[in-house]
């Protein structure tokens, strides 16, 4: 079994290893309380005898603080390795995880049980454990003793894999290392018994009883005693003279080919092999399933591994083509057997007929014999398990393109899936074959030859060998080649037809059954990057389970890859040859219906998700004809995750369709992608959509379709603070709607002007497009317009300090999105029903409000809604005096509208950053946030962000002067706009400049100012957090 946790190493210098690389375990003594701990592995080790084994009488008044200091650090650093492995547990601690040693002892075990040649391969991965003396460099009396414990029981498996060595007939390859052994352990009569064994049959009888005279010579001279009666036996059968008998010796096979040339990454696959045969479990042969697409390199893989452990085979390494995809029939597995028999030793004439019993044959001679079996090229599992060993010696490599599930289930095999390599590793093959002079004269066309053949390695190969037999072709040229001309017939080495990325392709697209080839052609027409079930479902007009099952189908034989849950994409060589097939195959009107039914299971899907999430917003009419397979409804989270998943290939559909077809579908899709662009903020997409739109409704006079389109491009613009532009595109598309009579859409732009208007700081303007916007949507009794505008409508009012007004709108917008079943419309009126009671000083209800605005943003992914409401958290904290928690929420904030690049979000974010600074008494770190904000805000001309900036400016600088200029133009800028109660802040804050300054009159004058503005709208906020907005509008 594979372990990915941490491991532990004592058998040599003591180390903690995750991921196959070495965590840095600190100084000596930090390391020698590991060491202690790991000593005594799964108990606990009081902090009492941590210190006696540390210091002994001489510890230090702070030893238990030293060794709670040792414990901390090693926690931070196995911790990192992804497991809580140090425990506290009175009195002391305990360390559990794995360590070698006990993998050390589970295979001498093993051994014990095994059969000779098993044995000896299992005695010699439990010694390969060792890099050293155990617990090397730390001297710690527990840690010396569990060391001399360790070492005998080394000495001990040595002694035992000799002997088992002996008894396979390795005579001759034991006795130099014997030799060693007994000189480094001059008086082990087991050892020296070993060493005259091995030269006596290895017909060295003289060395053999010279041997036995210096192990008696010393054992007389230093310890007084003859040798003992299992060393005299020996003695007397070396005396004996005759030839001792040896054991008969197979043929050891070597039948690895030869390994590719420039073999290039696979570093992990490569470590995976190494793991699945280090930790293989005793008495359990280990079978792995190398598999992936035609010319992913699979072959090269295997070969190049077997030939780095074949040293570890000593039986042997068994090789076969199994021909599972090629030009010629598939090898029989009797084929294959015979031609095993052979080279183990077996005489033509006694190998059976049977596939039955020429597998049983081939069992009984691999039994106990420690061989590696490379099947290369399986085409099932059918083919694979007569030339299974039978026992547990060895290990078996099966490459394939299909990934051979019955071997899965059926031995525990292993699928070790290959993809195409990194872009970083397809320029090293490349430079590998091609030579460095060449592809770093190139560097860009190297690059982009690596992608022309989808880093796929057959592929890159291929066009290397063609520009190494061109040497005075560029790879510029050869890139241009490709890019004009048919790609899959430019990869293909004209001498020799089996190199050929087609041919690979064909092998495995012939072997499918018609259906699944349907399929498989769709990869070439559609849109987008990958497929699910219910897409295949639509293209092809088929039940959603036969999809799935035909999709899985083609995974298995990975002509596609099922990159996520439940989609499937194929890299850029199989789409061409998905392409081709679809050409030569499918008639020009079965595929462009395939694609239609497709875009308009799109166009149904997303509309269904937008009435979910944001029921409000107003849609593009259309009918969609067609009936799809897809799911219909949705609950939210499934509505925003089907979104988040197939977001790229509707952008892809949308400017599909706007240039091949059906245009009206990329109308209808464009439009039901608002919603979802304006909840999630994909702004370069969003804008990338609307234009492609507003050209095609263009080609098509469509003026509601203009109409649309540009609605979307003006949220799209005012949700990054540009409001020029929207409120461009905005008026635009009132004209439009007006044209062709829309008045749904008329009603819906004059709400959207009436919010570029509030923050461009016209106030009276837009509360008189709002007015006329409710006053089409009662006409038309379109209630989600009207609960729309009405939480517009309230904006308005709350920024012109209108309070008690602003509420009750809020509130009558609350219950009409609640009767709707709008939680996006809840959330609005929610996040203005708390920023009203913040400014009355309700802060108990403000929180109740922010509560139920973030769930419902949460609940549809609105990641700028999220933003704003934990700016209005931070506001609301410091309100309450708690400048740690503001500053929490506040930096989520703006981590968040960093994501979303709403700029004025930003800004909000960074002024309540600031205002927490404030409130902690740093006034420098404040004021950078201030400027910040200030920029932000005048960028996006949002008024009551930079009033917000500029009055946090006053009070973060220490400059009166400056503070009076600044507080002046925040007042300067509210008293244009009519912002009544940032009027009000910044009379506060000018009160507060001037008693400062001993200016107590004119102190008194705009505390008086203040006090009027706060009779006027209610407010009761003395301090300068006019940093959040009451809402973040979605328009309809």
């Amino acid at each position: 079994m594979i372990s990915y946790g941490v491991r532990f190493h004592v058998l040599g210098p003591v180390e903690a290893i995750y991921d196959g690389r070495s965590l840095p375990l600190g100084g000596p003594q930090q390391r020698a309380v590991l060491a202690l701990l790991l000593a005594q592995a799964g108990q606990v080790v009081s902090t009492e005898r941590i210190i006696a084994q540390l210091w002994g009488d001489d510890a230090p008044a702070t030893a238990r603080a030293l060794v709670q200091g040792c414990v901390a650090g090693l926690r931070r650093v196995l911790h990192a390795g992804g497991e809580e492995c140090l425990i506290s547990r009175p009195p002391g601690y305990l360390v559990r995880g794995e360590l070698d040693v006990d993998r050390f002892e589970q295979l001498v075990a093993a051994a014990e049980q095994a059969e000779p040649e098993h044995a000896a391969r299992l005695l010699r991965q439990a010694l390969q454990l060792w890099r050293g003396p155990a617990y090397d460099g730390v001297v710690v009396d527990v840690c010396t003793a569990e060391a001399a414990r360790l070492a005998e029981r080394r000495l001990t498996a040595v002694d035992r894999r000799i002997e088992v060595d002996l008894r396979l007939g390795r005579h001759a390859e034991v006795i130099a290392e014997l030799g060693d052994l007994v000189r480094e352990h001059p008086l082990r009569e087991g050892l020296w018994a070993h060493l005259m064994t091995a030269l006596h049959r290895a017909g060295r009888r003289a060395e053999a009883l010279d041997a036995y005279r210096r192990i008696r010579s010393a054992l007389v001279d230093e310890l007084g005693v003859e040798p003992g009666a299992a060393l005299r036996e020996v003695h007397r059968e070396v005396l004996k003279g005759g030839s001792v008998p040896r054991e008969s010796r197979s043929p050891v096979p070597a039948q690895l080919p030869a390994a590719a040339a420039g073999f290039t990454g696979r570093a992990e696959h490569l470590r995976t092999l190494d793991a699945l045969l280090d930790d293989a479990e005793p008495g359990v042969l280990p079978v792995v399933v190398i598999c992936g697409s035609a010319g992913v390199g699979k072959t090269s893989l295997a070969v190049r591994w077997a030939h780095t452990v074949r040293e570890r085979f000593p039986g042997g390494q068994l090789h076969v083509d199994l021909r599972g995809y090629a030009t010629t029939p598939p090898l029989r597995p009797l084929e294959a057997l015979t031609g095993f028999l052979t080279a183990l030793g077996l005489p033509a004439e006694r190998i059976p007929a049977g596939v039955d019993e020429a597998a049983a044959v081939y069992r009984s001679l691999l039994a106990g014999r420690e061989v590696l079996v490379v099947l290369d090229n399986a085409r099932s599992a059918e083919q694979v398990r007569p030339l299974l060993p039978g026992g547990p010696a060895g290990m078996v490599v099966v490459t394939s393109r299909d990934a051979l599930g019955g071997l899965v289930a059926e031995y525990g095999a292993v699928p070790l899936g290959l993809d195409v390599l990194a872009p970083g590793e397809a320029a090293v093959l490349l430079t590998r074959v091609l030579g460095p002079n060449r592809t770093s004269a190139e560097p860009a066309a190297v690059t982009a030859l690596a992608e022309l053949c989808a880093r796929l390695p057959l592929a890159l190969r291929i066009a290397a060998a063609n520009l190494a037999t061109s040497p005075r072709r560029t790879v510029a040229g050869y890139v241009a080649e490709l890019e004009a001309g048919n790609r899959l017939g430019g990869l293909a080495v004209r001498s020799d037809d089996r190199l050929a990325v087609r041919t690979a392709f064909d092998l495995s697209y012939a072997d499918l059954p018609e259906r699944a080839r349907e399929v498989f052609r769709g990869f070439g027409i559609v849109p987008g990057v990958d497929l699910t079930a219910d897409d295949a479902g639509d293209l092809l007009d088929i039940a959603r389970a036969d999809a799935g099952r035909l999709l899985a189908r083609l995974a298995a034989v990975h002509l596609v890859d099922e990159h996520a849950d439940g989609r499937y994409r194929c890299h850029d060589l199989l789409r061409l040859y998905a392409a081709e097939r679809a050409e030569a195959e499918d008639p020009a009107g079965v595929r462009d219906g395939a694609v239609a039914r497709l875009l308009a299971s799109y166009v149904q899907r997303t509309r269904a998700a937008g009435d979910l999430l944001a029921p409000h917003m107003l849609r593009l009419a259309g009918e969609v004809p067609g009936h799809f397979v897809g799911p219909a409804a949705f609950d939210e989270p499934a509505a925003l995750a089907w979104l988040e998943a197939e977001r790229h290939n509707l952008v892809l559909a949308v400017q599909h369709a706007a240039a091949s077809g059906p245009r009206r579908l990329a109308l209808l899709l464009a439009d039901a992608l608002r919603c979802y662009f304006h909840l999630r903020r994909y702004t370069g997409d969003w804008l990338a959509v609307a234009t492609v739109a507003l050209d095609a409704a263009r080609q098509d006079g469509d003026l509601a379709g203009q109409a649309a389109a540009r609605h979307s491009l003006g949220t799209a613009h005012r949700s990054v603070g540009e409001h020029r532009d929207a409120l461009r595109h905005y008026l635009i598309g009132l004209r439009l709607a007006r044209q062709c009579g829309w008045q749904e859409h008329e009603a819906t732009a004059l709400g959207n002007i009436g919010i570029v208007c509030r923050k461009l700081g016209r106030l009276t303007l837009a509360a008189r497009r709002l007015d006329h916007a409710l006053q089409i949507d009662r006409r038309l009794h379109r209630r989600a317009g009207e609960a729309n505008n009405l939480s517009l409508y309230a904006d308005v009012l709350l920024e012109m300090g209108r309070l008690a007004d602003a509420g009750e709108q809020f509130t009558a917008a609350l219950k009409l999105n609640a009767e709707l079943g709008s939680r996006h419309g809840e959330a609005l009126a929610h996040t203005g029903l708390a920023q009203v009671h913040r400014e009355l000083g309700r802060y108990d209800e403000a929180r109740e409000h922010l509560d139920s605005a973030m769930d419902r943003y949460t609940q549809v992914g609105d990641r700028d809604g999220v933003a704003v409401t934990h700016c209005g958290l931070a506001a609301l904290e410091c309100a309450l005096g708690r400048s740690g928690p503001a500053r929490d929420q506040a930096a989520a904030g703006l981590l968040l509208a960093g994501e979303t690049g709403d700029r004025e979000t930003e800004a909000i974010a960074r002024n309540a950053l600031g205002d927490a600074d404030v409130l902690a008494g740093d006034h420098p770190g404040a004021a950078g946030h201030y400027r910040l904000a200030r920029a932000l805000a005048a960028e996006t001309r949002s008024l009551r962000p930079e009033c917000a900036a500029l009055l946090g400016l006053a009070v973060a600088t220490p400059d009166r002067l400056a503070a009076e200029d600044l507080a002046r133009q925040a007042l300067g800028i509210a008293e244009t706009a009519r912002l009544e109660v940032v009027v009000g802040l910044a009379h506060s804050t000018l009160a507060g400049v001037y008693r400062v300054g001993g200016q107590s009159r004119l102190a008194d004058r705009h505390e008086r100012a203040a006090a009027a503005s706060r009779a006027t709208s209610g407010h009761r906020v003395h301090a300068p957090v006019g940093h959040d907005r009451s809402s973040q509008p979605t328009g309809g």
